[in-house]
């Protein structure tokens, strides 16, 4: 199975990845970002989140809805023009995308990106 294989799940076609592929994918095409929003609602003030994205053309949708499946977290949004993974949360963040990342490295700049 290579890592572009469409197959079934749950009713829905998905695409079988493979992690390293991923990695490599994500070293391209990821973005990892912090972000402090103010809010008055709460004690100190703001609120910081860490945000995990891949965005691609709409051609691409079942390429990141499978994203979804893979990394058992975020979601996938889908827009006239592109297509979009995304996981805010902290807990799945923190659980699932920042140790598979730690397992599967990303090389090049982006692994700044990812470290910081």
């Amino acid at each position: 199975m290579t890592a572009l294989d469409t197959r079934r799940v749950e009713n829905q076609s998905t695409l079988a990845l493979h992690p390293s592929w991923v990695a490599g994918f994500t070293s391209g095409d990821g973005t990892f970002i912090v972000s402090i929003r103010t809010s008055k609602a709460l004690k100190v003030g703001a609120r910081a989140s860490i945000i995990f994205a891949i965005t691609q053309h709409i051609r691409d949708e079942l390429l990141l809805k499978s994203l979804v499946n893979f990394f058992l977290c975020g979601q996938a949004y889908s827009y006239e023009s592109h297509t979009e993974f995304k996981s805010q949360s902290f807990i799945d963040n923190y659980e699932k995308i920042l140790p598979f990342f730690r397992k599967y490295p990303i090389l090049g700049v982006k692994s700044q990106d990812f470290e910081d």
